[in-house]
């Protein structure tokens, strides 16, 4: 319970900058220097101008039929505005199309090297943002919003993120809903925060994705249900996002909406370690000194024991023999460091040794590492062989991978009967325990699958 409690600290300081709009917006780019409020005189908003990262095009609302317009006409064969030169993207710009505008905008507010032109491309987003531009209404809403200097300013900003997120911009719900959630520049609205959370979560939006989880961990605007958590975490954590790979680990060591499994918080540890999160190396560490289930108590593994508190010698002469539990649990020590130096890459050829004779949890791992290209070349049909090799001995995680995979596959080709196998493996998952298996399972058979 002590990792999942950190975790949930880490959540608290990680939504408090989400209430700053600083990590929930994705902010990039540099400042405007502050220059003796020249841009509030022209623009009507602070000088210091923070640059969002561009939005998914997805999200971005249809623009004007701009298609006569000179400035259009002139770029014609490059319809993608993210393929437009600066220079071509100021002449669509200024033929009114609406995205170039915002790209336009984004870029000036960027890599301008004076505060006139960042401010000039804040007024080139403002333009785009009027036509009804989602991405724009949110660059334009979260800077406001950051920068305002009055009530009034304030007040445009969220009104400006919120028709953002009303046109489906799912970084402008997931800001808007931090902002109903903690209170910030809205009266403080739990069941609101939740709805225009859930709506970006269920679009995909890792940072909603993670901040859903934690209310449901806390019972914040919806009640505490740790298996929701944990569904929340994983999709949050499969995209990257190392707070949630950490959260999960946690859920996993303490066996909290999950079945408890020492191996599979050490893998979500070591994710969120390697991209850098100093909770999940800590994770590790303590893991290293810690008693394993079935130790007597007082007897913590010393230096030279292996990640299963036998001999560290003994647990690689059993390996060497081929034997694939001994090998996997030699795979894990290389990987924390436990016993013998750290080392990543040697795990990896033991773990890879390890599901090539058979043992399911090495064979879920190396699908995960195929899936993201961690220690191996990224390699879709071979983590996809390898969930299906541990789904087939019954290994949960890798059923629900296996099946998220099929339907990935049906999506792309149309073939029923892929989607009929992936029922079968979120079943078999369901029939486990697995709630978020049972979940996708009944929106896979009601046609509902997003």
């Amino acid at each position: 319970m002590k990792a999942l409690m950190s975790g949930r600290s880490a959540f608290a300081a990680l939504f408090a900058l989400f209430c700053c709009f600083a990590l929930v917006s994705g902010c990039g780019g540099g400042k405007a220097e502050n220059t003796a409020g020249q841009a509030e005189e022209k623009t009507g908003t602070a000088a210091e101008t923070p640059a969002p990262e561009e939005p998914a095009p997805r999200n971005e609302a249809p623009a004007p039929d701009t298609a006569d317009t000179p400035g259009e006409a002139a770029v014609s064969e490059k319809a993608d505005t993210a393929e437009m030169t600066p220079q071509e993207l100021r002449s669509a710009a200024e033929g009114g199309n609406a995205n170039a505008q915002y790209q336009y905008g984004l870029y000036l507010m960027k890599n301008g090297k004076t505060n006139a032109e960042k401010n000039e491309g804040f007024e080139w987003a403002k333009k785009a943002a009027d036509t009804g531009n989602a991405d724009a209404q949110y660059a334009l809403g979260m800077t406001l919003l950051t920068t305002g200097k009055t009530d009034a300013e304030k007040k445009r900003g969220f009104e400006t993120l919120r028709k953002a997120a009303e046109l489906n911009n799912t970084k402008a719900q997931t800001l808007l809903g931090a902002c109903y959630l903690s209170g910030e520049n809205v009266d403080k609205d739990e069941a609101e925060g939740i709805k225009w959370t859930r709506a970006a979560a269920e679009q995909g939006d890792s940072k909603a994705q993670f901040i859903l989880a934690n209310c449901y961990i806390d019972g914040t605007g919806v009640d505490q249900n740790a298996e929701e958590a944990v569904k929340w975490l994983r999709k949050s954590a499969e995209q990257d996002l190392a707070d949630a790979q950490f959260l999960l680990g946690s859920c996993y060591e303490a066996g909290i909406g999950v079945e408890q499994n020492i191996s599979g918080a050490t893998l979500w540890y070591m994710k969120a370690a390697n991209l850098g999160n100093r909770d999940a190396q800590q994770a590790l560490d303590e893991m290293q000194g810690r008693p394993n289930p079935g130790t007597p108590a007082g007897s913590a593994p010393k230096p030279g024991l292996s990640a299963a508190g036998g001999d560290i010698e003994e647990t690689r002469k059993a390996a060497e023999k081929g034997d694939a539990e001994a090998q996997f649990q030699l795979a894990i020590c290389y990987m924390k460091g436990e016993g013998v130096p750290r080392d990543f890459d040697q795990g990896v050829s033991w773990i890879q040794k390890s599901a090539e004779n058979g043992y399911a949890e090495a064979q879920y791992a190396l699908g995960l590492f195929y899936s993201e290209g961690k220690g191996v070349e990224q390699d879709l049909e071979k983590c996809t062989e390898w969930f299906y090799n541990a789904a087939q001995q019954g290994h949960m995680d890798a059923q629900r991978s296996y099946a998220k995979i099929c339907v990935f596959l049906y999506e792309e080709t149309g073939d029923e009967d892929l989607k009929d196998e992936a029922a079968e493996w979120f079943q078999k998952a369901a029939d486990q325990g697995d709630p978020e298996s049972k979940t996708e399972l009944e929106k896979l058979r009601s046609g509902n699958w997003n």
